[in-house]
């Protein structure tokens, strides 16, 4: 059976990478054969370094890592921003972070589900903000 790790990120999230290396050593050790790996976000990079490290990962190692992209919540223009991360070659997903979901970012993110609608959209840590997302799916249908 092939074991894949769907959200492999450095040991310390507030770090980055030391490089791909450290990220086989871990997946050997466990019997990981490959894994989908998230930019960090830390203080030690920028955004571009941090993308730039997972594209390294990807173009070394093509059978063992995918990556993750990282979207700016507040981006304006989605439709340009997703189309342009789909050219990029081993990248399988996007990752975003919207501090205030419903009233802010969820009209976006639906526009991003209209235009693409044969992606999945995965909305994690929405924690007590899921009955103000509900609502306002319910008053948007």
């Amino acid at each position: 059976m092939e074991v894949l790790d769907t959200q492999m990120h450095p040991p310390d999230p507030g770090s980055a990478w030391s490089g791909d290396g450290e990220a086989r050593e871990a997946m050997d050790a466990i019997d990981v054969d490959a894994a989908l790996v998230t930019p960090a976000r830390s203080s030690a990079q920028s955004p571009a370094e941090a993308a730039a490290q997972v594209a390294g990962f990807i173009d070394r190692h093509p059978l063992r890592f995918a990556g993750v992209a990282n979207l700016d919540g507040g981006e304006t223009d989605l439709d340009s921003a997703v189309a342009s991360l789909r050219q990029r070659s081993g990248m399988l997903a996007i990752r975003t972070t919207i501090r205030d979901f419903a009233t802010d970012h969820l009209p976006a993110l639906q526009r991003v589900a209209r235009s693409f609608p044969s992606i999945t959209l995965i909305v994690g840590h929405l924690g007590g903000t899921a009955r103000r997302l509900l609502a306002w799916d319910r008053k948007a249908a």
